[in-house]
């Protein structure tokens, strides 16, 4: 019985939501704090991570020598990024940018065509997740879970969409696009889609919406790292009631 009861178990922890612990997760963004918090939860429970970073010297720096995470250089525009995310199970996408633009210039000049500058918005929000999006399909992963911002879920015209659109370079107008190309992938996702981080303020436990919120939703970077924990082994606990497959949540953090 005992052997029944322990195969059971491994086969619940290889299946997991999607994210086959037998083969390393591949994660972007890991030296963001929401990645620390992440990388280091996930290292505790020895799960195998494979971490895209453009400064391998810059992740070894901040999180010293780890046993079961794999750091391999390169950027989520790499032409050959499907051969790093070879014999993952999975994809958590923390990537993201914040670029200060002139509002003159958004107007007129900020069209796809003729962005040159690959720190841009639309390429790191956008494209970045069309490539993604083509590695895993390339490699036969199923599985992403992506964070973006709660303005992304937010009515295109309203207060904070434009705002942030008009000061950070059409950030939230390129998270849309790249969540929308997720959501019609064909791929099992999550999206989670956080408030305005606070990381002074501790908070006890996390809320979720589906979909939308109202702003500001403070929530910590720590926070958001406890959601995609609770993402990635959510079908341990039968009782769960949250589901994350397939799911757009708005989180804010509850209690300091």
């Amino acid at each position: 019985m005992f052997r029944i009861l322990n195969l059971s178990f491994l086969i619940s922890l290889t299946l997991t939501n999607g994210f086959m612990f037998n083969k390393p997760i591949f994660i972007t963004g890991s030296t963001s704090k929401i990645g620390v918090h992440l990388i280091n939860q996930l290292e505790a429970r020895n799960v195998k991570t494979r971490c895209l970073v453009r400064n391998l010297t810059k992740a070894e720096n901040i999180f010293g020598k780890l046993k079961y995470t794999e750091f391999v250089e390169g950027d989520v525009l790499d032409s050959d990024l499907f051969s790093k995310m070879q014999d993952c199970s999975s994809v958590i996408a923390l990537h993201g940018i914040n670029k200060f633009s002139s509002p003159i210039r958004l107007n007129f000049f900020d069209l796809h065509g003729k962005i040159s500058d690959k720190n841009h918005p639309y390429y790191v929000n956008y494209i970045s997740m069309k490539n993604i999006i083509y590695s895993c399909k390339k490699n036969n992963i199923n599985r992403i879970l992506r964070v973006t911002g709660l303005a992304t879920g937010l009515p295109e015209n309203t207060f904070w969409p434009v705002l942030l659109n008009l000061l950070f370079s059409n950030q939230v107008r390129w998270h849309v696009a790249g969540e929308n190309e997720i959501v019609n992938s064909g791929l099992t996702y999550t999206i989670l889609r956080p408030g305005a981080i606070r990381n002074n303020k501790n908070f006890d436990n996390y809320e979720l919406k589906e979909t939308v919120m109202d702003p500001p939703a403070l929530i910590s970077s720590r926070k958001i790292a406890d959601i995609i924990i609770d993402a990635v082994f959510s079908e341990e606990d039968s009782t769960n009631p949250i589901k994350f497959e397939n799911r757009i949540y708005a989180c804010a953090g509850v209690g300091t």
